[in-house]
């Protein structure tokens, strides 16, 4: 078993992330999503699910996800990839029904749809968005679904899946995110003539954190790797479970300085919020797995693992 990058991986992962970066600089949260699609666009990165495949589309949309950029990255690169959108630079959104609460609503030009065992797809002059003032971890709108366009029955059931293989993977980014400024945060940080990572229960926290993190990872990369059914529900409903562990866990050892912005980890943790609602949540997600292990008690992606 691989547990690193390959050299061209790597290197994909590196030139995405600085193109975002460069773009995002000194952006507000509101603009970040068109900038961090345009710059993907500029670099040949949006069509990247099909000419690499879907795990080194997952990766770019983990790494700009840890790195804290508000963007629907997972949504264009994985779920536009299902439809066909290739390298046009358009920023999608992501709808469960006909009518919800989307990420990234106000800007997206397309939506994505899963009603059901259905899917189906809507231009922005096709719905009706209003814009919240108050989002969860991204800026959020209110989208109603007008009129819209059926997708096929195989390509609807691809939506849901790259779905959850996005939620997963930009949760997985986020823990990481979070993770990374609470470490250095507790080394620094004295109480009681030592530093708070210095005590046990802290570390035993911050253990736990990390072990849900990088399960989250691994399953994500591996459900992107199989483009499987059943591996991306396990992967969502995991992402779930994990996303409450390194919320309460990384909060409790950085105490008040943590819900500030100023500090940052709010800037991961409120998305892990709204992450782990997405497509109906955990029991949804679980759902969807039984369903799918049901339907083929040997997938092809867990048959080549025992193999």
């Amino acid at each position: 078993m691989k547990l690193t990058l390959t050299p061209d991986q790597a290197d994909i992962v590196d030139a995405a992330v600085n193109a975002v970066r460069r773009a995002t600089t000194d952006t507000s949260d509101e603009d970040q999503a068109r900038r961090t699609i345009a710059a993907l666009s500029d670099g040949g990165f949006l069509d990247l699910a099909s000419t690499a495949g879907p795990l080194e589309a997952a990766l770019v949309t983990e790494a700009i996800s840890r790195s804290g950029v508000l963007a629907p990255v997972g949504a264009r690169l994985l779920v536009g990839d299902v439809y066909g959108l290739g390298d046009d630079p358009v920023v999608v959104g992501l709808i469960d029904g006909r009518r919800s609460l989307v990420r990234y609503g106000a800007v997206a030009d397309v939506f994505l749809g899963v009603d059901g065992d259905n899917a189906f797809v809507a231009y922005k002059d096709q719905v009706t968005v209003t814009p919240l003032t108050d989002g969860v971890g991204t800026p959020v709108a209110r989208v109603e679904i007008n009129n819209s366009t059926p997708l096929p029955t195989a390509q609807a059931a691809a939506v849901a899946r790259r779905w959850r293989i996005a939620m997963a993977t930009e949760a997985a980014g986020a823990m990481a995110g979070a993770i990374s400024l609470t470490v250095p945060y507790v080394s620094q940080r004295i109480a009681f003539g030592r530093p708070l990572g210095a005590f046990q229960a802290v570390q035993h926290r911050l253990a736990r954190a990390q072990v849900f993190a990088e399960g989250t990872t691994w399953l994500a990369r591996h459900a992107a790797w199989a483009d499987d059914d059943y591996l991306a529900a396990c992967a969502a409903t995991y992402a779930c479970m994990a996303a409450v562990q390194v919320y309460e866990n990384t909060h409790q050892v950085t105490g008040g300085i943590g819900i500030t912005t100023e500090h940052g980890l709010v800037r991961h943790t409120r998305r892990l919020v709204g992450l782990q609602r997405e497509l109906g949540g955990m029991n949804a997600h679980a759902r969807r797995a039984t369903a799918a292990r049901l339907a083929d008690p040997t997938p092809a992606a867990v048959a080549e693992n025992v193999a």
